[in-house]
């Protein structure tokens, strides 16, 4: 990934670097009142404005770009060096989505990027402790997402945006812009990592002023969306008068006017005089030990949620661990979204974000995890896709993860202490379903039978529980929420009891899952009935009816979508 004009423009003492980011389709150029705003209330600062492919239809990696723009400041101070002394401070500006690049590029620069490419060095750059704020101009720190209209946005907009969103997301289009939707990697591990320098007491510097500048009718960033920056001390939230999105930029006019003079705010007043006006209150818990996230799977609204809830309250309170548990749920899921991966990446994508907002409101709480079905799916996607995400302990019950995925990796990364995982003596949902994924691609396939047939890896710290009597929520009942309550918080011993164990599998679940490529053969011939059954039984007499290639082609999408809309309610 190149960057265009990365070369800074020296002016006067060459004593501050300020780095102008521009956002989604825009370029250096739509910057150029920031720029000048700049050259005049800073004269001795050199300026570096660069350019990257921001196109509505780019295809650049975010965390590329982010690397990229690293080397270019990089290159900009040992250039100043090269001339005479250092630059005295660094300032990083950035409009909408490079707002979340600069923000990226600081932490980067002070060694937390555990998302790099493999060409990055993992060490901090020394530029990093001389940035001295950071300006975010309507910047999409939560990143973005659709799925309800914002009060700013006008209807028409908001339905072409959403169409386009669809098409980008399904036919794997835009992925710069579809790298920073809420609960992204790029997003969520910059939300993590964020959190995680203002957790470091060691830090030094520590992270400066951010100021997010943002308009009273911005019909894309809402004040809400700032949670992991405003729970350090050193966050401002500025409020922009008549201001929306994309004209947060735009300094002419009366109102640019205005706009510009709270932006030369935000360069210039020290920051112990600046005043914030945020409007959304933050109440960071930094007394809470322990967060359990409790996550329900497919077709499950999530009831058992709401009931295992008290179960983990009182084991808390016994053991004196002040502890909060996270039911909010992702709404009902079909067997046909389970069975296409950018759906089920939507909600890993909704996790995330869930899991970012829990670590800026606990910033000194262990994450834990109990998830049955597609909620296992959740936390095995997280600790694949999220590198910067780490739990404490996990209960998976009904597992529809791929029996050979590496929690060894994960736990010798201390991104995972323990497991445990129950295994059921009659599981036909994920000894039928997720096992074809698993036959299908084998070790590449993100699903799989380890519900039914258990984890390869399952050594300590990885203990399973063989086998809980009954079907794909057998673990899931009150007889049994004491044993994961008492196992998610601690207690290694835990193990439900005798009247809830059988000493083998059922025989028909164990052959289900041998033969479940028949069942995917029986439901490929299914889904596609018209297209053979009709030809056989009028060749064999069974039924007289004439019939044209066409006419056929027509029946059987009626029919495939009868099937699909089945799914969605299956």
């Amino acid at each position: 990934m190149r960057l265009e004009n990365t070369k800074a423009e020296v002016r006067g003492a060459s004593e501050s670097l300020v780095v102008v980011v521009h956002g989604w389709t825009g370029s250096s150029y739509k910057m150029h009142d920031v720029r000048s705003a700049v050259k005049d209330a800073m004269p001795n600062a050199d300026l570096l404005i660069p350019d990257y492919a921001a196109g509505f239809l780019s295809s650049e990696d975010p965390i590329e770009i982010t690397e990229a723009l690293v080397r270019c400041i990089s290159d900009a101070v040992m250039a100043r060096e090269a001339r005479g002394s250092p630059y005295k401070e660094i300032i990083l500006i950035g409009h909408s989505l490079g707002a979340l690049l600069v923000r990226k590029a600081y932490v980067f620069s002070r060694g937390k990027n555990q998302d790099r490419a493999s060409y990055l060095s993992p060490a901090p750059q020394a530029w990093g402790a001389l940035v001295s704020r950071i300006i975010l101009l309507a910047g999409t720190n939560r990143g973005w997402e659709l799925r309800q209209k914002a009060k700013e946005l006008s209807w028409p907009k908001w339905l072409a945006f959403n169409t386009c969103s669809q098409l980008w997301h399904w036919f794997r289009l835009a992925r710069l812009i579809n790298s920073v939707r809420e609960g992204a990697p790029f997003v969520a591990n910059l939300r993590i990592q964020w959190v995680s320098l203002l957790r470091d007491s060691s830090l030094a510097p520590p992270i400066p002023m951010t100021v997010q500048l943002l308009g009273t009718i911005d019909d894309i960033v809402d004040e809400r969306d700032n949670v992991d920056i405003q729970s350090g001390a050193s966050f401002v939230y500025r409020s922009v008068p008549d201001t929306g999105h994309t004209n947060v930029i735009d300094f002419s006019g009366q109102t640019g006017a205005l706009r510009k003079q709270i932006f030369l705010d935000a360069l210039l007043v020290d920051s112990t005089k600046i005043k914030s006006d945020m409007i959304v209150a933050f109440k960071a818990e930094p007394d809470v030990q322990h967060v359990v996230f409790v996550m329900h799977g497919i077709r499950d609204y999530g009831n058992w949620t709401q009931r295992l809830a008290p179960f983990i309250y009182d084991i808390a309170g016994r053991t004196s661990i002040k502890a909060r548990v996270v039911t909010s749920g992702y709404g009902y899921f079909p067997i046909a979204g389970f069975m296409l991966q950018p759906e089920r990446q939507k909600n890993v994508r909704w996790f995330m974000d869930q899991y970012t907002e829990a670590l800026a409101k606990y910033p000194q709480a262990a994450m834990s995890f109990v998830g049955h079905s597609n909620g296992t799916y959740l936390l095995a996607s997280a600790l694949e896709k999220y590198p910067a995400c780490a739990f404490e302990r996990a209960v998976f019950a009904g597992s529809v993860v791929n029996r050979s995925f590496p929690w060894s990796k994960h736990i010798n990364e201390r991104r995972l202490t323990t497991l445990q995982n129950f295994v059921a003596s009659a599981d036909w949902v994920v000894a039928i379903f997720p096992s074809i994924f698993e036959r299908l691609r084998k070790m590449k396939s993100d699903l799989g039978s380890a519900g039914h047939t258990g984890f390869a890896d399952r050594d300590p710290p990885v203990y399973e529980v063989t086998y809980i009597r009954g079907g794909h929520g057998a673990a899931v009942v009150p007889e049994n929420f004491e044993t994961i309550a008492r196992f998610v918080l601690g207690d290694n011993a835990a193990t439900p009891s005798q009247q809830l164990l059988a000493k083998g599998q059922a025989s028909a679940a164990v052959w289900a899952g041998k033969f479940c490529m028949v069942f995917a053969v029986a439901a490929i011939a299914f889904a596609l009935l018209p297209m053979w059954a009709v030809p056989m039984a009028s060749h064999f007499g069974v039924i007289d009816v004439s019939y044209t290639w066409h006419t056929l082609s027509a029946f059987s999408a009626g029919w495939l979508v009868l099937v699909y809309l089945a799914c969605l309610w299956i």
